[in-house]
């Protein structure tokens, strides 16, 4: 089995020894020895950090990404907590997108009064 040192994947993934030592703690990731001091860790590591990182820019806790995405140092999805969290992502997605919309037009709405504007008031009620 490849291994890969502590030093070396925190070097390659951008993140810090403290960090990877945590996300072990965790239970996401596992060392497989040491060599002298330094733990040592499979090649895979890296993708399974890989993984960790994208989840957590997408929201996810670090429980969470235990829960559905990473047990015992391995990717293994819980496919119905990834359908729900899939939910909840749509939701934000598209509370993002009325935000949005409603921020262009007040940037470009013609009232100084925006709750004048019945345009604006309609975008108001559609969020109800």
């Amino acid at each position: 089995m490849q291994e890969i040192d502590i030093g070396v994947l925190s070097l390659k993934m951008h993140v810090s020894t403290a960090t990877i030592r945590f996300y072990e703690s965790k239970g996401l990731i596992k060392s497989i020895g040491r060599k002298g001091l330094r733990r040592q860790y499979p090649a895979h590591t890296v993708e399974i950090i890989s993984l960790i990182k994208l989840l957590k820019k997408s929201g996810l806790s670090l429980n969470e990404i235990g829960e559905v995405f990473i047990y015992n140092s391995k990717i293994n999805i819980n496919r119905k907590l990834i359908d729900e969290k899939t939910d909840q992502i749509e939701k934000k997605i598209n509370n993002l997108k009325q935000l949005l919309i409603i921020l262009q037009h007040l940037k470009s709405c013609p009232y100084k009064e925006h709750l004048s504007c019945p345009d604006f008031i309609k975008m108001l009620n559609l969020n109800d």
